[in-house]
């Protein structure tokens, strides 16, 4: 077997790849792993007490990839990977799942440390898997590597362990608490399950008065994508109006492979859960909600301009209509969620049905 130790810190984006050592045997295998986004946001907890505050569910993911260069198949492929989080001895990016799901988190798990296994089996050519974890709710990065195992004999099941090999991922950096950033604007890995991600407290406030929620549906199949939110207010560019829009935000749900995410559901039983959804929170609102114009502009096309978005009907989204205002509303005294303290009098909150992502403006 071939012993060697590569590090490729030359490669695009950011990732280190070591090859595989060896016992003695014939089999060439290079692992690598590199994160799948990097920044992601710290999560945020909400206390009971703090009524005013929504919790931010963020993730983080490495993908690992194994190759076996040689035309023969090699056995017992298993992984073992430790992630850790710097910076916050407290902190921990908890596991969560693998696609494929082939992993499962050891009792070893301690402290910032997570450790799991990742049973590959056989292999012959190449096989990629993603891992996911829970963003901590602090700490300056997540750091992922691992080693693992394999068998050259003839046997899926035989348990001669033959070659070994390293691995170790660039870190994932994580947008904390402490940065700006965080208020006006969110980065997160969305596992299959989904998630219901906001920037700042998910509610507005008099210092954030400007809030963005957006809920992912499940998927049915065994995927991730990448969602991002970025603030700005007032809006960076003028709208289609004579009185300047207030605040836009560029809200981006993208695939592995950087195309869009989309959600077109046929027939849905409950709009909420199926289509993505883009809340609008401001807080202190002044005039008719009814009034307030929305905009939309696909930031992918060649010549990307605003548009209105009007209200859902007949249908809440159509494939040729791939948005529409589901709902507008501005919390008074009288509603059940400013008596409880859960959203401030005066906020007003417009919702969006969505099949894809883009750029929004008010």
């Amino acid at each position: 077997m071939k012993v060697k130790s590569v590090l490729a810190g030359s490669l695009p984006l950011a990732f280190f790849i070591f090859a595989s050592s060896a016992l003695a045997a014939n089999a060439d295998v290079n692992v690598k792993a590199s994160f799948i986004s990097s920044p992601v946001s710290v999560s945020r907890l909400c206390t009971e007490s703090d009524k005013k505050c929504n919790p931010l569910q963020s993730y983080a993911a490495f993908e690992v990839t194994i190759t076996n260069s040689t035309t023969n198949a090699i056995n017992q492929v298993v992984v073992y990977g430790h992630a850790e989080v710097t910076g916050d001895g407290a902190a921990k990016a908890t596991y969560v799942d693998s696609i494929p799901s082939i992993c499962t988190e050891l009792s070893s798990s301690s402290g910032a440390r997570t450790e799991i296994r990742c049973d590959v089996g056989q292999l012959k050519g190449s096989a990629s898997f993603v891992v996911i974890f829970k963003s901590p709710t602090g700490g300056q990065s997540i750091n992922f590597s691992g080693d693992g195992t394999f068998s050259e004999a003839a046997s899926p099941t035989t348990p001669t362990v033959d070659g070994q090999f390293t691995f170790a991922s660039d870190p994932i950096a994580l947008t904390t608490t402490q940065q700006g950033d965080i208020q006006k604007s969110f980065k997160t890995v969305v596992p299959a399950s989904g998630g219901t991600f906001v920037t700042g407290l998910g509610v507005p406030t008099d210092i954030d008065t400007f809030v963005t929620r957006l809920n992912v549906p499940s998927q049915s199949t065994a995927t991730y994508s990448i969602a991002k939110a970025d603030e700005k207010t007032p809006a960076e560019e003028a709208c289609p109006t004579s009185a300047p829009c207030g605040g836009s935000v560029d809200i981006s749900l993208k695939k592995k492979d950087g195309t869009k995410a989309t959600f077109y559901p046929p027939n849905p039983a409950n709009v909420l859960s199926q289509f993505l959804v883009i809340e609008l929170w401001r807080f202190d609102f002044k005039g008719n909600v009814k009034n307030a114009n929305i905009y939309y502009k696909d930031p992918d096309t060649t010549n990307p301009t605003y548009v209105p978005i009007f209200e859902c009907a007949p249908y809440p989204v159509a494939d040729s209509v791939a948005r529409c205002i589901f709902d507008r509303k501005v919390f008074t005294n009288r509603d059940e969620e400013v008596k409880t303290g859960q959203v401030p009098a005066g906020s007003a909150r417009i919702r969006i049905l969505a099949g894809e992502n883009g750029f929004y403006a008010w």
